[in-house]
């Protein structure tokens, strides 16, 4: 996993607690679900993006867009959890 996946997922993270403990602006939300979305992109596979994509998702009021995002880390950590018992 490159570098850049991790820290396009901490800046989403950084975004979204900053918008939690100011509540002023969505734009700190658009900012993270941009960050997020291009780190699902980079590394599709890693579940770490969609969960907190689907945070932001649901703070901004779209709910069913977070629950997709949901269902996609549920399916991506069931996944690899079935390759580290059947395939070791």
């Amino acid at each position: 996993m490159p570098k850049s996946v991790d820290l396009l997922i901490e800046k989403g993270n950084i975004l979204l607690e900053l918008f939690r403990q100011t509540g002023k602006s969505n734009k700190q939300l658009e900012l993270a679900k941009k960050s997020l979305q291009q780190a699902s992109l980079l590394a599709p596979n890693l579940w770490k993006s969609y969960f907190t994509l689907g945070l932001v998702e649901w703070t901004l009021g779209h709910q069913r867009a977070a629950i997709e995002q949901h269902l996609l880390q549920q399916i991506l950590t069931l996944m690899i959890l079935f390759y580290q018992i059947w395939l070791p």
